[in-house]
């Protein structure tokens, strides 16, 4: 029987011309898993730039189809031979792409709550930039991998507002019609004004509400009316009357549903950008974006930053972790 995040983990996969990787048009599986064993058995060391080559170059899909048939005719397990073989962020980023899309992700969440303290900004990253069908794969995922429900470890790592926030997204099904109502649209709009600047203290549970449950396009809809009545975005309002990772919370929804290839193009200008680079946000981004929407993030990391992405990440990176980026940013 397949893993369950297998049944479901295809949801996370979208190939479309915005992927920057696509299926092989000559793939051949047999053929990839014998250069792989080859190179994985050699005695002389590992070539990497080989391994570069082939699992930087095939779709998630294809890298599944290389796993099964690398261990059928070899009876060996790849991504163990991987494991063994490859060391560092290089290692770290391969075996990333030999992870179905939800499972991966939901290896980040683990990692992320892993420890002492959580790494709340990774949480907010990973829920609440996902769809319903998203969601319900990586709950999927987590559930198969640990044996215990994503919001119960969310319950356990978070507290307050944020809890209850990351908690609703992680359970609410988020409405996927494309229609607006024009009269709920100003509705939620005058609630939203009502809860955060008509009020002594902002109301977050009439934001979790709306900004949980509602269409992309109605939440869109509800903050361009929102800054016709305030006179200020929604933005600025939750910049004004939240603090911490609530506000960090609220700010990415907006940026998503707004800008989604402006998000991401900014948080791996942010992975890239303090004293050190972030390497795990940088591998989560380009690995689950690599073969989604990819093309349009490196479009708008070049206009807002003023350099290709490839040129930041040869900057910040180097060797064989480098090489894998850069294939997999289709450089």
């Amino acid at each position: 029987m397949s893993h369950p995040a297998l049944q479901l983990g295809i949801l996370l996969i979208i190939v479309s011309c915005e992927a920057t990787v696509t299926p092989a048009s000559d793939f051949n599986k047999d053929l990839d898993a014998q250069v792989l064993l080859k190179i994985l058995q050699d005695p002389q060391g590992t070539n990497t730039q080989g391994i570069v080559n082939v699992l930087g170059k095939r779709s998630n899909a294809q890298r599944q189809r290389i796993i099964v048939r690398y261990k059928r005719a070899y009876n060996r397990n790849l991504v163990k031979d991987l494991k063994t073989k490859l060391s560092g962020n290089f290692k770290k980023t391969i075996l990333a792409l030999m992870n179905l899309p939800a499972l991966y992700q939901a290896k980040c969440i683990i990692r992320a709550m892993k420890g002492a303290g959580a790494d709340i900004d990774a949480l907010i990253e990973i829920i609440a930039t996902k769809s319903s069908q998203e969601i319900l794969a990586l709950k999927v995922a987590y559930n198969s991998e640990t044996g215990t429900p994503l919001t119960t470890e969310l319950v356990g790592e978070t507290t307050g507002d944020l809890r209850r926030l990351l908690l609703g997204l992680s359970t609410v099904m988020r409405d996927g019609s494309s229609e607006v109502d024009g009269a709920e649209v100003s509705r939620d709009a005058n609630s939203l004004l009502e809860a955060a600047v008509n009020s002594p203290s902002i109301d977050e549970v009439v934001f979790q509400r709306i900004f949980v449950s509602r269409s992309k396009q109605h939440l869109l809809a509800v903050f361009r009316e929102y800054q016709q009545l305030a006179g200020i975005s929604i933005e600025k309002t939750i910049e004004h009357e939240m603090v911490g990772y609530l506000r960090s919370a609220y700010l990415t929804i907006v940026a998503f549903l707004q800008n989604p290839h402006q998000y991401f193009a900014d948080q791996l200008h942010k992975a890239m950008s303090g004293e050190e680079t972030d390497e795990e946000q940088l591998i989560r981004i380009i690995v689950t974006r690599s073969e989604v929407d990819l093309t349009q993030i490196k479009e708008a990391y070049a206009d807002s930053h003023g350099k290709p992405l490839a040129s930041t990440i040869k900057s910040h990176t180097s060797g064989d972790f480098c090489r894998i980026l850069i294939a997999l940013v289709g450089e």
